[in-house]
């Protein structure tokens, strides 16, 4: 855009113009670069991140982009101060009804090594035992 047009407004008839010859047409890697670098940095105001979520609110993903994007979580490790914020917001949250029966049935399907399940085993039974001293019955 030439130095005389930048900034100047222009119609809504002009604009819908544009929009349809510019359908269908690709930019090339070096144009995504240079609009990227423009944009990293830049503060978005609260109205635009709003806007931005109000955008991608509803969003259908094809199974395979749920796939892709499933694996590409694997092996991503999450920092210590992350698990604590995330504990912290999860602790005495009630899961639904339904929530406890989709965890449950997961769970049903889970492989556990031997070394797993010894951990497992002995949680449970510390659980068990600090209720029997919470009631008084040790």
């Amino acid at each position: 855009m030439s130095a005389a047009l930048k900034g100047r407004k222009l119609s809504k008839e002009h604009c819908a113009k544009m929009s349809v010859r510019m359908k269908g047409t690709h930019l090339s890697e070096k144009t995504r670069r240079k609009i990227s670098e423009s944009n990293k940095g830049k503060k978005r105001s609260l109205e635009a991140r709003k806007n931005i979520s109000e955008g991608r609110k509803g969003m259908k993903f094809s199974e395979s982009h749920i796939v892709n994007m499933s694996k590409s979580r694997i092996g991503n490790k999450v920092s210590q101060e992350t698990r604590d914020k995330i504990s912290k917001t999860a602790t005495g949250r009630k899961a639904s009804a339904l929530a406890r029966k989709n965890i449950s049935r997961a769970a049903k399907h889970r492989k556990y090594t031997p070394e797993g399940l010894a951990k497992i085993k002995a949680a449970a039974m510390l659980r068990a035992h600090n209720k029997r001293l919470k009631l008084g019955l040790v």
